[in-house]
């Protein structure tokens, strides 16, 4: 309920929340918290603040987080304090230099620095500071203050000693908060889960004509790779979503170029990732270009079947059928409406 009530009138269920805080335990608390994501805004920084003294560290911990996607909040503008004395002019090279703290600030765990390394960290204790500072500045502060695009900013990044935790922050705070310069950087680096996660809130902040945009782009650049965007973009899509023709057509004619190619290959992640950019195009694609897409699925099958590949045939009989059922399902539906 709360999270509808967002989507419609973010102040109501902020105040609903706000509310209901005493009451609540503290992950019923986080639960709530996290509904706050969508829509953030300034309008939210008052409670954010109150709940950085919260009793549950992990409330307090997103709350700082939340905060941290905010450039304008008090919180961000805390952190940008602490990281910009770290930065000095290289009066010879005209360039940047940074150093990691010398020693750690009793203020950072209130606004979510954690002063203490976690397990997982590689790297010694100023360099988690680094870190750490670095995942909670808005991203957009660095490109602004050192006049450098995120592509410049992460070459930039490369020639200082500590590459590693100023890379992880960034594309952790990217994750939060997405600036659409970051756009062809993050997809670049899609092998990375953070810059993955970035990218994908980016994209669903845009518009479905500005994503279609942004996938006939890809869809162009790297053809081959159809089947890997078809399963991305369905991660994207809405329920009431269809792409529109122009990109479903396109996207039929990369499907029947590499599908043989690929339906033959033993990889397991392959197949598997062949099997859901099927069904992902079944679901997806604009209703006249799903005849196009059967035609693919039914010469696929009549090959396979005439070539007697038994184990083959059986393993993607199920997917193929499915994309039947999906597609014909579709079309009626598409005909009764007209």
């Amino acid at each position: 309920m709360l999270r509808n009530e967002r989507a419609r009138s973010p102040a109501a269920a902020r105040e609903r929340f706000e509310a209901a805080l005493k009451e609540l335990g503290a992950k019923e608390r986080l639960a709530m918290l996290e509904v706050l994501n969508e829509r953030l805004s300034m309008d939210d920084e008052a409670l954010l603040e109150r709940l950085l003294t919260d009793r549950s560290g992990e409330v307090r911990q997103l709350a700082a987080e939340q905060l941290s996607a905010l450039p304008e909040s008090a919180h961000a503008q805390r952190v940008i304090a602490w990281v910009e004395p770290l930065l000095r002019r290289d009066g010879e090279k005209a360039g940047w230099t940074i150093e990691p703290p010398e020693k750690e600030n009793a203020d950072w765990p209130r606004d979510g620095i954690a002063i203490k390394p976690h397990g997982f960290f590689k790297g010694g204790e100023r360099a988690w500071w680094l870190y750490q500072l670095t995942r909670m500045t808005p991203p957009d502060w660095w490109t602004r203050h050192l006049d450098m695009t995120p592509e410049a900013l992460f070459a930039w990044t490369g020639k200082t000693e500590w590459q590693r935790p100023i890379r992880d922050g960034l594309l952790e705070a990217a994750a939060r908060a997405p600036g659409r310069d970051w756009l062809q950087l993050l997809t670049s680096m899609q092998g990375n889960p953070h810059a993955r996660e970035s990218l994908n809130v980016l994209l669903n902040a845009m518009t479905q004509t500005e994503r279609e945009a942004y996938w006939q782009q890809r869809l162009e650049a790297a053809p081959k790779l159809v089947f890997e965007l078809l399963v991305r973009m369905g991660e994207l899509m809405r329920p009431a979503d269809h792409l529109h023709r122009t990109l479903s057509d396109a996207l039929v004619v990369a499907i029947a170029q590499t599908h043989d190619q690929t339906a033959t290959n033993r990889d397991w992640s392959v197949r598997h990732t062949l099997s859901q950019a099927l069904v992902s195009a079944a679901l997806w694609l604009a209703p006249q270009s799903l005849p196009g897409l059967l035609a693919i699925i039914d010469k696929a099958s009549s090959a396979v079947n005439a070539a007697d590949a038994q184990a083959q045939a059986q393993s993607y009989d199920q997917v193929w059928q499915r994309v039947r059922t999906i597609a014909g399902i579709r079309q009626t539906l598409c005909a009764i409406s007209t």
